[in-house]
């Protein structure tokens, strides 16, 4: 179980809420409210997220061919309102739009500000530079992006091993020893 948060560091990864069922919600696309089944998630060290659905955090609503993303226009206890291109209701599923960014940003606000650290694993979930892009950063909150140190790790290495791959083996023929005995 990894940790949410340690030292005024919040994992963002560890703030991707998720699924929430919906329990209403309109027949037709447009702005309307969704009301969920709860408004709270309790993520998995414990920390109970109230008021999950905040005003400007992205939500992901929906499955297959009606799975969107929305950013609420105002959000209350288990409710969010915005714009849909889809209707939605009863029985779709919510989650974080921003892979928990959002969430982990206004959980550390709360808390006295820190750093959101998203990393590969947040990539991996579908965290990306426009999702940064995108969510606003409450006063005294920033992002600690360890994606890239992975990335140029993993680069790193994966060099090394490519370098490895083509250097010959011992008793090989050198180029320059074509020819000699």
């Amino acid at each position: 179980m990894a940790l949410s948060s340690f030292a005024g560091q919040y994992n963002a990864t560890a703030f991707a809420y998720g699924p929430i069922l919906a329990v209403s919600g309109s027949d037709e696309k447009g702005t309307y409210t969704i009301t969920a089944a709860e408004g709270y998630a309790v993520l998995d060290d414990g920390i109970t997220l109230h008021n999950v659905f905040q005003k400007d955090a992205p939500v992901t609503v929906g499955a297959g061919p009606t799975l969107e993303t929305v950013t609420p226009v105002s959000a209350g206890s288990g409710t969010l309102t915005a714009e849909f291109e889809f209707p939605h209701g009863n029985g779709d599923l919510l989650r974080s739009g921003s892979y928990g960014l959002a969430e982990a940003a206004a959980y550390a606000a709360a808390h006295g500000g820190g750093k959101v650290i998203v990393d590969s694993e947040w990539a991996m979930l579908g965290g990306s530079d426009d999702i940064l892009g995108k969510v606003k950063l409450p006063d005294g909150v920033s992002i600690d992006d360890r994606r890239v140190a992975l990335k140029k790790a993993a680069d790193k290495t994966a060099s090394k091993a490519d370098g490895e791959k083509n250097q010959p083996k011992g008793g090989e023929a050198q180029p320059h020893d074509k020819g000699k005995s």
